[in-house]
């Protein structure tokens, strides 16, 4: 306890002591602080308070009134009182007590009782669990500050906070700037900041006070990323081989990948084409490429894409690669059969042509040209004619990829009137070949180079005589027939008469019918010579499918050709065969023993009319085995008919 008496205007009396004191300590003597000294102890003066329970009265108390003793009633922290502002910290803490002395007489004394401080508080920082966490872009110049939140410490003088220091494992680009009479803290950049180098910072902050005591606040200082590094492609060429063209739709064929050292928007990268491209799309987040077209070698082997990163930072940053494909060859092409000329009429793999049957050996049929979009093996191509049949033509190579078809020999329509083939072409390509093929149907065209045929060429037949004519159109005698192996009108027949003036014959010039036109009298003319004559129709006609596959069909005019037909007038045959059989029918009956030659029976015919010819008989039977429900003639019968003189015996 420290105790100092001494007087200042107006006989002030200042006590001074220390804070937080134990209850019931002694801060002073009143009697002898304020009695004079030549007062006897043995004299009765009694000291009171003015007032008890009162700021900052509550404090103390006078135990023994009449000796005086002023003691701590309440433990007194300066500290509160400050804060209370119940004194004044920034000088002294003061408090004042009127003291009532009773002596001979009344006297009111005041006194100051001023507090002195203990170091009793360390720095203390005010952020939650002594832990700040700090921010600041990685662009701040140099100088550039952060003001801190000070430390507290509630003592005063040289026991309050006298300085600060910070403290790090590793070093900082920052030093500590302070102004104790100003309360400031700052944190100073000393150095340029990089985040994508060193991207936060972790140190602490130390408060010291006058007595030794420390406070810690432990600061996490991260530093905000600007956009300064743009996006860096991990290659800036990339190279696909062998990339197949049958790849399908859809299909990723490469990732792309950049990195960019920013955080946050400014290291979020996408992804672009820099040229729109219609095979070939990229993801913008994932740098996926993907195939969006049929790839095809044959229309373009090789691509190049350019792509670029981009930032989504402030100021967008952007670095560019370059992806090279190259696409690998597959036998995805048939051979290509093409025909010459153009116009030839074709379905598909079907064609179809005319020929002339007239054309000369040698002559030109087809041209044909062989392709394969395909490179390489798959490119090259093997073709032939099938010669499964004989065929009347042959194949011509003129270079690797043409040849013709011509005639190797005559053609003859009525021969043969068409041909069917084939022309195959396969390419070489790996795993399995391809092939194509071209059907050929030819059709030959006729020409007319075949005269009528008559089937006979001298013709002799009997008419009887006086048959009477009564119809306009006479009566049918005899049909003569010719054949034409031509087709069409080059082999339609026309028969015609060619005796001049003649009225006793007609002929029907379709058919071939002969009529005659009169009654005939062998008394007058009994011999009829007729020159009959048939022609064809040919011409020189040329159809359109000709036209089309441009053949020269030239013709002929119509052939030819003449019969002799010979009618001879005999005496009319007026009467039938006239046999000894009842109802023209008979029934034998034979023993199944009997031998060979054995006649079964005999029966006699006669003709009642008187010439030669019309009275001359002959005898044929027709056999039938019993009981047949059918009237089907029947062979090796064991019977025979023998005539002699219009007599007929049945023999076995």
């Amino acid at each position: 306890m420290f105790l100092c008496c001494f007087c200042q205007q107006q006989e002030q009396f200042i006590i001074r002591t220390l804070e937080k004191l134990p209850v019931h300590s002694e801060v002073i003597n009143l009697r002898r602080l304020l009695l004079p000294k030549n007062v006897s102890d043995s004299q009765n003066v009694d000291f009171t308070l003015a007032k008890r329970d009162e700021f900052p009265y509550m404090f103390f108390l006078i135990n023994h009134s009449t000796r005086g003793i002023l003691t701590i009633r309440k433990e007194i922290d300066r500290d509160d009182l400050c804060r209370l502002r119940r004194c004044r910290c920034d000088t002294w803490c003061d408090l004042e007590l009127e003291i009532f002395v009773n002596s001979d007489q009344f006297n009111i004394e005041l006194i100051t009782i001023r507090i002195l401080d203990q170091n009793d508080h360390s720095p203390q920082f005010l952020s939650v669990n002594n832990q700040l966490n700090l921010t600041i872009v990685e662009n701040a110049p140099i100088g550039a500050m952060i003001k801190l939140e000070p430390a507290v410490d509630h003592d005063q003088g040289q026991n309050g906070i006298i300085g600060y220091s910070i403290t790090s494992a590793t070093a900082l680009p920052f030093s500590l700037r302070y102004d104790l009479s100003r309360g400031d803290l700052s944190l100073v950049i000393e150095e340029n900041l990089d985040r994508e180098r060193v991207s936060s910072y972790s140190f602490d902050i130390i408060a010291h006070d006058g007595g030794n005591q420390t406070g810690l606040l432990h600061v996490n200082l991260n530093i905000d990323d600007v956009n300064d590094s743009p996006p860096k492609f991990d290659q800036s060429v990339y190279t696909l081989q062998n990339i197949s063209e049958n790849l399908p739709m859809d299909s990723i064929i490469m990732q792309v990948h950049a990195t960019d050292d920013d955080q946050g928007v400014n290291g979020e990268i996408t992804y672009h084409l820099l040229h729109r491209d219609n095979c070939f799309q990229i993801d913008q987040i994932t740098g996926d490429v993907r195939v969006i077209c049929q790839l095809d070698y044959e229309m373009k082997t090789n691509y190049q894409l350019e792509i670029e990163a981009r930032d989504d930072g402030e100021g967008v940053k952007s670095d560019f690669c370059t992806l090279i494909i190259n696409l690998i060859d597959e036998n995805d092409n048939y051979p290509l059969i093409d025909i010459y000329p153009n116009d030839i009429q074709n379905d598909s793999n079907n064609v179809h042509l005319f020929l002339s049957e007239s054309l000369p050996i040698n002559s030109l049929v087809l041209s044909l040209s062989v392709t394969d979009r395909d490179s390489g093996d798959n490119g090259r191509v093997t073709w032939r004619l099938d010669q499964s049949t004989s065929l009347p033509f042959e194949l011509i190579r003129l270079t690797e990829t043409t040849g013709e078809i011509r005639t190797k020999r005559l053609l003859d329509r009525e021969y043969v009137s068409e041909y069917n083939f084939k022309f195959e072409a396969h390419d070489h390509g790996k795993p399995k070949a391809k092939s194509s093929q071209l059907n050929i149907h030819v059709t030959i065209v006729d020409e007319n180079d075949n005269a009528p045929k008559f089937r006979q060429n001298d013709i002799h037949v009997t008419l009887s005589e006086h048959v009477q004519v009564n119809h306009p159109n006479g009566y049918e005698i005899y049909q003569i027939q010719a054949d034409d192996f031509d087709q069409d009108q080059n082999g339609e027949i026309s028969y015609s008469i060619l005796n001049p003036k003649n009225k006793f014959f007609e002929i029907d010039s379709q058919t071939g019918i002969i009529r005659a036109m009169v009654e005939f009298d062998r008394k007058q003319q009994d011999i009829y010579i007729l020159n009959i004559q048939a022609s064809d129709k040919g011409t020189t006609k040329e159809t359109h499918q000709m036209r089309i596959n441009r053949l020269a069909i030239l013709g002929t005019p119509p052939l030819s050709s003449n019969a002799t037909v010979t009618f001879i007038i005999i005496a009319r045959n007026e009467h039938p065969p006239i046999c000894n059989i009842e109802e023209n029918s008979a029934s034998l009956f034979l023993k199944e023993n009997s031998k060979q030659g054995t006649i079964i029976s005999t029966m006699s015919c006669h003709d009642d009319d008187k010439d030669a010819e019309n009275g001359q008989m002959s005898v044929n039977a027709n056999w039938w085995f019993g009981r047949l429900e059918t009237n089907q003639m029947k062979t090796n019968i064991p019977f025979e008919i023998m005539t002699k003189n219009n007599v007929s015996e049945v023999r076995v």
